[in-house]
Parts: C-alpha cells; sequence; structure tokens
C-alpha cells in the first residue's frame, strides 16, 4: 500500500481530490470495491451521475481502506441522515464527499464530526434567501468588488453547506440559522471552520466539531491508477 495512504492519521484532516473528467478511470473496477447495495444505488442514475457516484464512493473506500487496513469492500460503511458514516464500536473516522461539475473531494478526519462542501469560485447561489443577515450585510459592505464579492458568497455557501453535511442535516435545515463568520474561518456553534487549498477556480470549506489547523491540511490528488 501507498506509505501516503495507510499511515496514520497525523493530521486533522485529509483531502483528496479527484478529477472526474478523466478518461482512464476504470468504472468496472471502480465498481467492483463497492457493495451490491451500493452499486444498485449506482445504477439507477443515469451514466453521468452513475460515473460519479460509483468513482466517489470507489475513491472513499479505497483511502478509508488503505487507513484502515481493510479491503475496500470490507469497511463498515452506512448511510445515515444522507451522508457516509463509519460504523465503529468507538469513534470512527469522519468521512465526507462533495461533488462539483468535474471534480470531487473526499475527506477523512479521526475521531472527528466532518463535513465538506465544494463550488465552482463565482457568483455563488442565486438570490439572497438563503443568506442571514449579518451575512446579507457583510456582502453589501463588498458590493461592487466583482470577483471579491461573488468569492465571499460562494465562501459562505460552502461554509453552511460544510455545517449542514456535518450534522447531518443537510438542506432539511433552514440554510438562513448557518450564520457564517467571514471568509468561511472561524467557529459557529461546535463547529470549527475553515477554507481548503483547492485548485484555481473552486472554493471549498470544512467545519471539523473540534479545533484545527487548516496550515497542516494539504489537498491531494487521487488518480485512477489507485482503483486498479
Amino acid at each position: 500500500m501507498p506509505t501516503s495512504l495507510c499511515a496514520p492519521l497525523s493530521a486533522p484532516l485529509r483531502v483528496w481530490s479527484v478529477d472526474l473528467t478523466d478518461d482512464r478511470w476504470d468504472e468496472d473496477a471502480a465498481a467492483a470495491r463497492l457493495t451490491p447495495g451500493e452499486r444498485a444505488a449506482a445504477d439507477r442514475g443515469v451514466a453521468a451521475v452513475r460515473r460519479r457516484r460509483v468513482l466517489v464512493r470507489a475513491v472513499l473506500r479505497t483511502v478509508l481502506g488503505d487507513l484502515l487496513r481493510l479491503a475496500p469492500a470490507d469497511v463498515p460503511l452506512e448511510v445515515r441522515g444522507g451522508r457516509p458514516l463509519v460504523r465503529s464500536a468507538r469513534r470512527g473516522p469522519g468521512v465526507s464527499c462533495s461533488t462539483a461539475g468535474g471534480l470531487a473531494l473526499v475527506a477523512v478526519a479521526p475521531r472527528a464530526g466532518l463535513g465538506i462542501d465544494l463550488e465552482p469560485a463565482g457568483p455563488g447561489p442565486e438570490g439572497d434567501e438563503w443568506l442571514a443577515a449579518p451575512e446579507l450585510a457583510r456582502l453589501a459592505g463588498r458590493a461592487g468588488e466583482g470577483t471579491g464579492e461573488g468569492i465571499e458568497r460562494t465562501r459562505a455557501w460552502t461554509a453552511k453547506e460544510a455545517v449542514l453535511k456535518a450534522e447531518g442535516t443537510g438542506l432539511r435545515r433552514d440554510p438562513r440559522t448557518v450564520v457564517t463568520p467571514a471568509g468561511g474561518r472561524g467557529r459557529l456553534g461546535s463547529w470549527w471552520l475553515a477554507p481548503l487549498p483547492v485548485p484555481a477556480g473552486w472554493v471549498a470549506t470544512a467545519a471539523l466539531d473540534r479545533r484545527w489547523d487548516p496550515a497542516r491540511v494539504r489537498v491531494r490528488p487521487l488518480t485512477p491508477e489507485r482503483l486498479r
């Protein structure tokens, strides 16, 4: 096994990026790492959706298998509230995935609640109905900055989504009740938020339920060779 994957989790958070547009992915080999139930769920999507589901879940099972010293299909993953969890007698690693366009992120944190979200860098979601009053005021102060204002909006959205994923509530909770700190960095209730160092053109945020140092986090590309 590659040492970089199976080494103990000394960093507070480990993140891998997955280029879903790479035509070298072997979708059949990836699907072989899934459980029958996961393959059935993936098969219910159209071709592009199936590909995304298969590759992201196979990558998650692969990195967890390396870290836990298990075969990918033997990793005790379950889906609860729409999010993947590792079943464990003690608190297992927190896991979270996010996909936007042709890029996906897969993240693992030791003994921590975790949520991540990835979005294209841009103007952010349309409308203001998802923003809380303090966020509206903050954005109003950046009006006219063009790209800067758009990135701040996108950052606010990724921070909200990261918290909602970590909680397991998703958009069943009104996003206006999640009031994000400026720049998506800081504490929000029991969650500690910070941006992730993703490639140019993307914005991503992670939420952990303990304090962590984003300077110690790298986003490592995971290539198709890892699933062969």
